[in-house]
């Protein structure tokens, strides 16, 4: 049942707000092609990611005004690749949490203005309000990203 995350979001950023934000945490699928209709995506969001097809469900958090402390570029050293650093604020860093301890072994999926991000599959609970996304974009990208999800939320860089 999908009503108390999405109760959750609506304690957390207003219930208007959810359908409003351009930067949301939603449910998703990722269909593997080897194990056909493994999963029931009807009535989901079809997006892409990378090419792939990725089905998108409920919004579990919705990034609005206030709930982001930073967001910056940066870049991984370690595998030269480009990254985006959110800081989550304190009450949305423990929704966060809850809802990736929610759903382990499934996938969620960051999505800014209808755009996939990514749809990872989460392996543990992500406490301490920080998230980073890198491998899948140039630094331009990033910096273009960044600026979106800054304006998107009303935050700031640090």
């Amino acid at each position: 049942m999908r009503v108390a995350p999405l109760l959750a979001v609506c304690l957390l950023t207003g219930c208007a707000a959810v359908q409003d934000a351009r930067f949301v945490l939603r449910e998703a699928v990722v269909p593997d092609p080897a194990v056909a209709g493994a999963v029931d995506t009807s009535g989901w969001e079809r997006a892409e990611l990378d090419g792939e097809a990725v089905y998108l469900g409920a919004v579990l958090l919705a990034f609005g005004e206030g709930t982001l402390a930073a967001a910056q570029s940066g870049t991984d050293v370690v595998v030269d690749a480009a990254t985006i650093t959110l800081e989550l604020s304190e009450e949305a860093a423990a929704e966060f949490s809850e809802v990736t301890a929610a759903r382990v072994g499934q996938t969620i999926a960051l999505v800014l203005d209808g755009r996939v991000l990514m749809a990872p599959t989460v392996r543990e609970r992500i406490a301490g309000g920080r998230v980073q996304i890198s491998g899948l974009f140039s630094r331009a990208e990033a910096d273009a990203l960044v600026a979106q999800i800054r304006e998107a939320t009303g935050t700031s860089g640090r």
